[in-house]
């Protein structure tokens, strides 16, 4: 009978080997993965915190800038009543005009107007009224010519939940008057409701007591029970921050006692606290949803390699070394190539997964580089993004000899549409006509903000004329547009220059400066109007085409 041949395998180095690999591969998935998952949990979270800072700021800054328009009304009512001189100080007149006023004022929920004394003369609705304001603080400081004071209030007229804003009325042979009007708390409340409704995460207001000013119910509640019964005090981390006094954005545990990402800012010419949060485990769900698919995934790779490494452990060195090197670039931020190496075996499986997960890395921060490069209100490309194309477009076209068309668009008069409409109505225009632009563009074309209410487009174009005929094609489009916002009708106009020119010997500065000095010429000569060519010569020459 034969001995038993010792089996090749059974060696000290192939045992030592064997174990060495399996445990490197597992200490090697499982260092990825921890790597991976802690540095993307921590770039999430510190990107939301900074989200959730410029959404407070944003939403802060709305809400001051709509206070301050109601304070300019009431500043506007109270010029026009001490214009109107003691007939618009009669219950008769300042009715008449506090009516005509609460029509074209659609944020103010009641307007009145009080004598010396405090007694309410009358008010926008034209009711007689026996109500009496002489013991409010914002009556007081109004009638003695100080700054008004802001707050939540309790109106007397009809019990709901208010911010006053008044302002003095002075004839010169009368005591002081006072103008008031009162924004409902449901306005600001909508503003600040809109973060929730779009999917920013969750937005609220907070009184200096601590109670959280939210829920469709409030307002009723406050109606009828008043402000101490209609919500509890709440106690969360931001809350507490708050009642001291401190503005920040932390990662904490929320009143409601989930763990969030927030930010919170006082307002203090409102006297409450402005709170945006969103869930952290929202935050993480990326990752929490890859937590089970990877944990499949590592258990698979390394069952199969323990059954066959056994017999393949020679060829698994290759692999591994391979495997190292691709992780060693990928860390230290060089080039990667897809690993081509193919070992027949199930080793193929994981350098495969390996490429996807690198090619998914890499699409995710081309994507995040891409929003970069975007202009957040209107989606088109930002300033330094349209610099950087024209350079590309530059070099480009000085390889094939063509010449460069380059278009700037701005929109006449802006300032009116948000000083009459107000920014947000502003901020539609914008959008709408980011939204011609793109339609009107073609394969080929670039179009972005480059600042403010001007755009700039890069044209693909073969001739004057066919840069020409855009131009107009936009200045007409615009034109005919009308943009609705809140019901109103907005109607703009743009003003466009261009230019076409060869870029030997030039650079991108030159492209702007010409288009512009023709966007110049166009709003000099009038506005609503199309300007272009390389210098003043030719765009004197195009101004007998131009509308008149």
């Amino acid at each position: 009978m034969k001995a038993a041949r010792p089996s090749p395998y059974a060696g000290g180095l192939f045992r030592r080997q064997f174990f060495a690999l399996l445990g490197c591969s597992l200490l090697f998935f499982l260092a990825i993965g921890v790597v991976v998952a802690q540095g993307a949990g921590k770039r999430l979270i510190a990107r939301e915190l900074a989200a959730c800072t410029v959404r407070r700021d944003e939403l802060r800054s709305r809400i001051l800038s709509f206070l301050a328009d109601g304070r300019a009304d009431v500043g506007y009512l109270a010029k026009l009543l001490d214009a109107g001189g003691e007939a618009s100080l009669t219950p008769g007149g300042a009715a008449r005009s506090l009516a005509l006023f609460a029509e074209g004022e659609v944020h103010f929920s009641e307007v009145l107007l009080a004598d010396p004394g405090g007694k309410v003369v009358a008010d926008g609705t034209g009711a007689a009224s026996l109500a009496n304001i002489a013991d409010r603080a914002y009556f007081q400081a109004a009638s003695l010519g100080h700054p008004p004071v802001l707050g939540l209030i309790r109106a007397k007229t009809t019990g709901d939940a208010v911010i006053a804003l008044a302002a003095a009325v002075r004839p010169a042979d009368r005591g002081s008057w006072v103008a008031v009007g009162f924004i409902p708390l449901a306005a600001v409340s909508a503003i600040v409701g809109e973060a929730s409704r779009v999917g920013l995460g969750k937005a609220y207001l907070v009184e200096g007591s601590g109670r959280v000013l939210s829920g469709a119910d409030y307002p009723r509640l406050f109606r009828e029970l008043g402000a101490d019964a209609a919500s509890g005090p709440e106690d969360g981390y931001a809350i507490r921050e708050l009642r001291a006094g401190r503005s920040s954005a932390a990662v904490y545990e929320g009143h409601e006692g989930a763990w969030v990402v927030g930010a919170y800012s006082w307002i203090e010419t409102l006297g409450l606290g402005l709170v945006v949060e969103v869930s952290r485990d929202r935050i993480l769900e990326p990752l929490s949803s890859l937590v089970g698919p990877g944990l499949v995934v590592l258990a698979l790779a390394i069952g199969i390699l323990a059954l066959f490494s056994y017999a393949f452990s020679a060829a698994l060195v290759a692999p591994i070394r391979a495997l190292a090197g691709a992780a060693e670039a990928v860390i230290g931020d060089r080039g990667f190539e897809p690993i081509e190496l193919r070992t027949n075996t199930e080793l193929d499986e994981l350098i495969d997964f390996f490429n996807k997960m690198i090619a998914t890395v890499r699409a995710r921060e081309d994507g995040l580089r891409d929003d970069a490069a975007r202009d957040s209100l209107t989606g088109l490309y930002n300033h330094a993004r349209i610099e950087a194309i024209l350079e590309i477009e530059i070099k480009r076209k000085r390889r094939s000899g063509e010449k460069l068309s380059f278009v700037m668009l701005d929109i006449d008069y802006f300032k009116r549409v948000n000083d009459e409409y107000g920014h947000l109505a502003g901020d539609e225009v914008l959008r709408g006509i980011a939204r011609l632009l793109e339609e009107s563009v073609r394969a080929g074309d670039v179009a972005g903000r480059y600042g403010g209410e001007e755009f700039a487009v890069i044209l693909d174009a073969g001739s004057d004329e066919e840069v020409q005929v855009f131009c107009e094609r936009m200045r007409s489009v615009v034109e005919g547009t009308r943009f609705d916002f809140e019901g109103k009708e907005i109607r703009v106009t743009v003003s466009l220059g261009w230019s076409r020119m060869g870029v030997e010997g030039l650079g991108s500065y030159d492209a702007v400066r010409n288009a512009d000095r023709a966007l110049y010429f166009a709003k000099e000569t009038g506005r609503n109007r199309v300007a272009g060519g390389d210098g003043p010569k030719t765009m004197g020459s195009l101004s007998a085409k131009l509308k008149p």
